[in-house]
């Protein structure tokens, strides 16, 4: 990108201003009489504050030049395949907009080695259009999440929950299973219960494993639901940074607003310090970090991998009867009566959740813009590839090719 002096020309004014300024700088002297420190007299005093107010306004204007140059450089790198989206929905917000990434974001840091493969990636497609990914690359497997645990001590059962799987339909089922009587008699249906306002609340939820081995008997079952990582994301992005209603438009999704380029830089840096740092992070960066976190990073899976029973959610035209008759070959091997599970069957094929996106036209838009962007798709692969490894999923063709 090239930088002109004369595209810079507010600053450039905004100097000589304060420069003007300065050298008309007047001040009291020990009379309290106004004295011009521009006077042969006071010579001294009068260099000392050109000094000062030259380097003061000279910095300012360094400042807000770099801060601008710097959000033209970014936009320069994500340009491609994210500056016009495609969204279907013509009355969002975001439809046909382009909006620049906030660059500074408090809680983003860049991490040198995730730095070092992306500045990698970005030259060899600018280079000859190719890319070969070596596995060395991807982000590592089993990261330091906790667990995140609910459970119904009635029927020995729990279910680990990994963000964008059906948390809020499970939530409300072992909420359900805990308390039958007083769920229904609060008027609470499985398929219309929110997270916020969850009859049960974190009653049932545990957030280490050693925790319910101690709570519940010796031999418990347990199980987790698992998702194809690329629909997984689809689902995360237009829930968390398009719909998300708890944070503003400024700070979700890691500042980027519909960024998409930007985003996804953005979440590997940041996935990669939690990998290999383990810093704080902030709420709203945690809260991200548990929503698009590869699910091997969830559930203690570097430990326990082998003592989950394995879900894998249907991304199928008959979604909702596919997961009904897996929920209930668990629940009956649990010893779940069968009127109990007859409702929770019923409940169950009402289909989507109050934030599922399977069928939103803003999911449709998403998908098409990530297709058209290879440099996205690739970032996917990096963030991705072992969770396609470790739970034997097909690989996406569009994000491996």
């Amino acid at each position: 990108m090239k930088f002109s002096i004369f595209e810079k020309s507010p600053y450039v004014l905004l100097n000589l201003l304060l420069a003007r300024i300065a050298s008309k700088f007047r001040w009291r002297n020990k009379d309290y009489q106004w004295v011009s420190v521009s006077k042969g007299d006071h010579f001294g005093m009068s260099f000392l504050f050109r000094c000062l107010f030259l380097a003061i306004s000279t910095m300012l204007a360094l400042i807000i030049v770099n801060v601008d140059y710097s959000k033209q450089t970014e936009d320069y790198q994500f340009e491609e395949g994210s500056g016009k989206t495609m969204y279907l929905n013509r009355r969002a917000p975001w439809y046909n907009k382009t909006y620049d990434a906030e660059i500074e974001y408090r809680n983003y840091a860049i991490h040198p080695l995730a730095d070092t493969i992306l500045t990698s990636l970005r030259r060899q497609m600018e280079s000859n259009g190719t890319y070969s990914m070596p596995e060395m690359w991807a982000l590592p497997p089993f990261g330091p999440l906790r667990e995140n645990i609910v459970i119904a001590p009635t029927y020995n059962l729990a279910t680990c929950q990994i963000e964008k799987i059906m948390t809020t339909v499970r939530d409300a089922v072992f909420c359900y299973l805990s308390d039958p009587i007083g769920f229904e008699a609060n008027n609470r249906t499985i398929s219309s219960e929110l997270w916020k306002e969850s009859y049960c609340g974190w009653s049932n939820y545990r957030s280490n494993i050693d925790d319910v081995e101690r709570e519940m008997a010796r031999k418990y079952m347990r199980f987790a639901l698992i998702r194809n990582p690329f629909e997984r994301f689809l689902s995360g992005y237009v829930d968390k940074c398009l719909n998300e209603k708890n944070f503003s438009p400024q700070v979700r999704c890691l500042g980027c607003r519909y960024n998409m380029r930007c985003f996804v830089s953005r979440l590997f840096h940041l996935l990669y310090g939690m990998h290999y740092n383990r810093t704080y992070l902030a709420r709203e960066v945690w809260y991200v970090a548990r929503h698009f976190a590869p699910q091997s990073w969830q559930c203690n899976f570097k430990k326990q991998l082998s003592t989950y029973n394995l879900i894998e959610y249907p991304e199928t035209t008959n979604q909702a009867t596919m997961v009904a008759e897996e929920f209930d070959r668990v629940l009956k091997k649990a010893g779940v009566p069968q009127d109990m599970r007859t409702i929770i069957r019923r409940e169950l094929m009402k289909g989507r959740s109050p934030h599922s996106t399977s069928k939103s036209r803003a999911r449709s838009g998403v998908k098409k813009m990530i297709l058209t962007d290879r440099y996205v798709r690739k970032v996917l692969a990096l963030m991705y590839y072992f969770d396609y490894i470790v739970f034997g999923f097909k690989l996406t063709p569009s994000l491996f090719d």
